[in-house]
This record gives C-alpha cells, structure tokens and sequence, in this order.
C-alpha cells in the first residue's frame, strides 16, 4: 500500500470454516465450492528491525523444524509485533479466539490467546543453530467449550483431547493453558545436501498432571528446486493437556492431543514448480487416559499423498 506497509489476502476453500484445514473434498454431485475469508491483515514495517501487524495473519512465530505443536494451516486473528536484529527475534502476539456481547463472568469472558518469543540464530561457520524459548497463555479456557471450533452441545469430542470435567455430552474444559516452550534447530551440510536437526519440548504450567509434550526429527535435503528431494523423520509426544487441542496439527493423531508416534516424510521436484509429498503418520491415541469406551494406545495409521503447482 505505501513504502512500509504491506497489505496481505487470500481465499481458500474449507468445509465449513476450519480454521486447522482448507481441505476440500471432491464430492456433491459437481456442486460449486466455497472460498472462505484465509487473510486479511497488514504489516508495517515501522523500522528496519521491527513489524507490527494487525488482522487475520500468518502465524509471526518461529516454529522449529517440522514441529506439530501449531498446525500450519491456522491463520490468527488480532494483533502482532515483531523484532529482528542481527542475531534475535522476538515476535509478539494478542489474538481473539471468541467474543461475547454478554455481561462478563467467568463463563462468558471473552476468551484470548496471549504469547511471546524469544531466540537467536547463531552463525556457526557454513552451519547455523537456532535456539529459543516462548509462552503463550490462554485466557478465559477453563470452563469454557465454546472456543473450540464447531463445537456441538452434545459432545465431549470437540475438546481435541484436553480433559473435560462434568456431564457426558456438556463436559468442559478441566485447565487453563499457559504453555511454556524451548526449542532447539541446528541446519548445516550432509555432503552437498542440506541437513537439519530439530527438538521442541513444551509443558503446561496451569495442569497438574499430563502437561509435557516433546517432539525430535531430521531433514535431508530440500525438495526445492528441479529434480531435488528431501526425507525427514520426526516422532512427537503429545500428553492430554500439554498444548491446546485447538491448536495442534489435524493430522497428526487426528487432531488431538494424547497422542505419540512417528511422522516420515518425503518429497521430490520432477518439474519446475511441481512437487509431490508423501507423509505417513505412525501413531498411538489415547496414550494417557483411556477413552469413553476404556480403549488405551489405539493405532492409527494415516498416509497423505500432495500433489503441488505453485506459481
């Protein structure tokens, strides 16, 4: 819009609105499809070391490796700050999950997420390692089932694996989330080929118990340019409350939190702007708490085949 002001939008296809996906099935008889609202926001870069961006975004936040503590496809909505200079950055965040024309109380808060990080990627020769820490802290949760999205009055389900507490089919939320993290990225050369090692671990300071969550993989190669690949490997551990179920990637467990296993990953660049990804899911639910049926460490399987154009 102007020299230091950026203005960002998208559209994407989604079924009904989810925000952790913008998948949409080929189906209904040829019926037309619906773009939904992805992006909207603007960045101003008010400094050389510093944005402030406001509206519906990208997510501002460094996430390492292939972590899944965030679902990639999310795009937040609110307000944003943030810092790079020389070796640090330090984004910044305030996001509205919902809000209540109502008189306020405990059960009709409007409901916020709150966050910070910090980090420095340091030089290390033709190698680099980035380390940091962050927070984020979310208000007016417990108690609450209505932040979650498309979440049904008669179904303890949509909570994403976080605890409940109360009736069957009106459960909600038995924590808060202020969830503090560290994280760890060393990127350097395999031979000629890219090579990066990566580790996140988080844990909920407002649950007393199944508050941890860790995830570890590597990478080689960049499936990037014409005829490249890459392979990567990563195993996570999610316990029931350590991160926010809203959050964490829908695929990986089928979204939800109580979760641990593998991801294995592969791409390859046959021609110029096409890729071809293939992930496979190796994982365990209910790894912590039995589920309504007294089921413990069910298996489930997923592989995901993506074809991409970019252009």
């Amino acid at each position: 819009a102007t020299d230091n002001i950026l203005l960002g939008f998208g559209l994407a296809t989604t079924e009904g609105g989810d925000p952790r996906s913008s998948n949409q099935s080929l189906d209904g008889s040829f019926s037309r499809k619906s773009l939904d609202l992805d992006l909207a926001y603007f960045d101003w870069t008010f400094a050389s070391w510093g944005h402030f961006i406001g509206g519906k975004m990208k997510q501002p936040f460094v996430k390492p490796g292939q972590s899944l503590f965030w679902d990639n496809d999310i795009n937040p909505e609110g307000l944003a700050f943030s810092f790079n200079r020389g070796i640090w950055f330090a984004p910044a965040y305030s996001y509205w999950i919902d809000e209540v024309s109502a008189v306020e109380t405990t059960m009709t808060a409007d409901a916020s997420v709150t966050g910070a990080q910090l980090g420095a990627k340091i030089p290390l020769g033709a190698s680099s390692l980035t380390v940091g820490a962050s927070y984020y802290d979310l208000s007016a949760g417990e108690g609450r089932r209505g932040i979650f999205f498309n979440c049904s009055t008669t179904s303890n389900s949509c909570a994403n694996g976080n605890t409940t507490v109360g009736p069957a089919g009106s459960g909600v939320l038995a924590n808060d989330f202020e969830v503090a993290g560290l994280f760890a990225k060393f990127n350097t050369t395999f031979g000629a080929l890219p090579f990066q090692l990566w580790a996140d671990a988080a844990q909920n300071q407002a649950a007393d118990d199944f508050d941890q969550a860790w995830a570890a993989g590597a990478k080689l190669g960049t499936a990037s340019a014409y005829r490249s690949w890459e392979f990567g490997a990563a195993y996570e551990k999610h316990e029931k409350d350590a991160l926010f179920g809203q959050f964490v990637d829908s695929d990986f467990g089928g979204g939800a939190t109580d979760t641990e296993g593998w991801v294995l990953r592969a791409g390859y660049v046959p021609v110029r702007n096409w890729t071809l990804n293939a992930t496979y899911f190796i994982n365990k639910l209910n790894v912590d708490v039995p589920n309504s049926a007294g089921d413990t460490e069910v298996d489930y399987d997923r592989l995901q085949l993506d074809f991409n154009v970019k252009f």
